[in-house]
């Protein structure tokens, strides 16, 4: 089993049953919501935490 290879696969069968025109509003979701890709508990947590003045990668 090759990991790079099953990996490869799959990412190709995802392509392959993506929907069309998703993620086009994502930009919009962006500006208007915080943190809105996040789980709600997780959003949370972090909402909690003080980024001012701070880089996160």
């Amino acid at each position: 089993m090759s990991y790079i290879k099953d990996n490869k696969a799959a990412w190709e069968e995802a392509f392959e049953h993506r929907l069309e025109n998703w993620g086009d509003d994502n930009h919009k979701r962006l500006l208007n919501e915080t943190l809105p890709f996040f789980d709600a508990n997780v959003a949370a947590e972090l909402q909690k935490l003080d980024f001012a003045g701070k880089t996160v990668a």
